[in-house]
């Protein structure tokens, strides 16, 4: 399957456009709200 080339820019911002949501989230969660990190999936406390 061939990609226009008008069209190849889309996956890439995307996929940033995807991190710097994610990263202001946590940024925003952690400094401003003061929420902890939460525990990896699959750890026991004990």
């Amino acid at each position: 399957m061939q990609i226009s080339s008008g069209r190849r820019w889309a996956l890439p911002a995307v996929a940033w456009l995807q991190a710097v949501i994610a990263t202001t989230g946590s940024l925003y969660f952690s400094e401003v709200m003061h929420l902890p990190p939460a525990p990896c999936a699959g750890t026991s406390a004990s």
